[in-house]
């Protein structure tokens, strides 16, 4: 079964979502960043732990990392002392 997506905003609100899903048999759930992993996540993500139990997984989604492209990285002037400049 995939893991249920949580987008609710308040913990309250994420609580009652997690304990609506646990009675329709979810036990995976993964919450949507919406404080880019800061302080209203973590309550949010602790409410949906509280809720969820010891038998259940909670995570939260985790943020897309584009990769650099390797034309930029094997650029002759970019040889990883650019961030330097002699004095």
């Amino acid at each position: 079964m995939r893991p249920a997506l949580i987008d609710a905003r308040r913990p309250s609100d994420v609580a009652r979502a997690v304990e609506r899903l646990i009675r329709d048999g979810h036990r995976r759930f993964v919450l949507q960043r919406i404080d880019h992993g800061g302080m209203l996540d973590l309550e949010r993500l602790g409410a949906a732990r509280y809720v969820a139990g010891l038998q259940s997984t909670v995570e939260l989604e985790a943020e897309e990392i584009a990769p650099a492209p390797m034309h930029k990285l094997l650029k002759p002037d970019n040889r990883g002392h650019t961030f330097y400049e002699r004095e």
